[in-house]
């Protein structure tokens, strides 16, 4: 399925987000705090960490990850749109809508 330009807009949108989120639960984690237990993703992660791997690969990695998750927040937004018979169009007007207060 090849992607529009509105395809397009919204994963990089969502990946803002992604990555905002991410680093913003990062950054409010307490300094000291541990997890007890490695979750199953870091668990496979680590299995990575004892294979040196080149640059290249690596970053070929991130991208695989990056993309995997930006898939899934695009199919729940299109999972959304759909169960509230929201229509593309809308959704992009959505976009270009600009809420903010003034600041006078």
């Amino acid at each position: 399925m090849a992607m529009g330009n509105a395809d397009r807009r919204l994963r990089d949108a969502m990946l803002k987000a992604i990555k905002f989120l991410t680093l913003s639960k990062i950054w409010n984690m307490p300094v000291l705090e541990t997890p007890s237990s490695f979750s199953n993703l870091q668990k496979e992660l680590l299995k990575l960490y004892a294979v040196n791997v080149a640059d290249e690969d690596l970053l070929q990695i991130q991208l695989m990850i990056g993309n995997y998750f930006a898939n899934k927040a695009t199919d729940a937004v299109e999972i959304f749109l759909a169960d509230n018979n929201i229509s593309t169009a809308e959704y992009n007007n959505w976009e270009n809508d600009h809420n903010r207060k003034s600041s006078n």
